[in-house]
C-alpha cells in the first residue's frame, strides 16, 4: 500500500512540474497542534510537524505540499483497559495546504500501554490508512478538521469501529530557505 501511495505522490509532483504550476522551491517547516473529540471515545490532542518542498498556485491562492508526521493521544471509555489513552503515530505521504484548507493522506499506527504500571504495550497490526481534511474559515485562523484512520487490530479495546476525530488545529509555516531564483 505504501508503495502505491509513493507512486501516486511522485506522479502528482511530476504532473505539476510538467503543467508549469510549480513555483521556485521554498522549504517550509509547519509545526502544529490540535485538540478535539473522538466520536464514541472522548477527547483527543495532537502535535504534528510538516515539511513542504513544493510551492504552487491554485487560481490566485498560494499553496504548498510535502510530508507530515503526527502524534496524537485519545481517550476511551476505560471499560477494558484502565489506562484509557491510545497513541496514534501517523506518516502522511501527501500533505497539501493552502489558505483555505488542508488535505493529508497517509498511514497510521496505534499503541496502547496497559497493565500494572503500564508495562505492557500493544501495537496495531501493521499500518492502517489515514485520511485528514480540514478547512480554514478565515486567513490565518485555526482549521476545523475531520480525521479518519483504519486500525488493523480491533482487539485493542477500541471496538470494531475505526476512530474518527473532529478537531480544531493550527499550523504555522516557517520558511527554511528563501526563494533564491527571484533574488538574482
Amino acid at each position: 500500500m505504501r508503495y502505491i501511495l509513493l507512486l501516486i505522490y511522485f506522479f502528482l509532483v511530476s504532473a505539476a512540474a510538467d503543467a508549469g504550476i510549480l513555483e521556485d522551491p521554498v522549504v517550509r517547516i509547519m509545526p502544529g497542534v490540535s485538540i478535539g473529540y473522538t466520536f464514541g471515545h472522548g477527547m483527543n490532542a495532537g502535535i504534528e510537524l510538516g515539511v513542504s518542498f513544493m510551492d504552487y498556485k491554485i487560481g490566485q491562492v498560494s499553496s504548498y505540499a510535502g510530508i507530515d508526521l503526527s502524534y496524537a493521544v485519545f481517550t476511551h471509555a476505560r471499560k477494558l483497559y484502565k489506562n484509557g489513552y491510545y497513541r496514534v503515530f501517523t506518516f502522511n505521504f501527501i500533505n497539501v495546504i493552502n489558505e483555505q484548507g488542508i488535505v493529508k493522506l497517509g498511514m497510521a499506527k496505534t499503541k496502547l500501554k496497559w497493565g500494572v504500571g503500564n508495562v505492557n504495550k500493544s501495537f496495531s497490526d501493521g499500518w492502517g490508512f489515514n485520511v485528514d481534511a480540514a478547512f480554514k474559515p478565515f486567513l490565518y485562523s485555526p482549521s476545523l478538521g475531520f480525521r479518519f484512520f483504519k486500525i488493523n487490530n480491533v482487539c485493542m479495546g477500541i471496538g470494531a469501529t475505526n476512530p474518527k476525530f473532529l478537531y480544531l488545529g493550527y499550523m504555522a509555516p516557517f520558511n527554511l530557505t528563501e526563494n533564491i531564483a527571484g533574488k538574482n
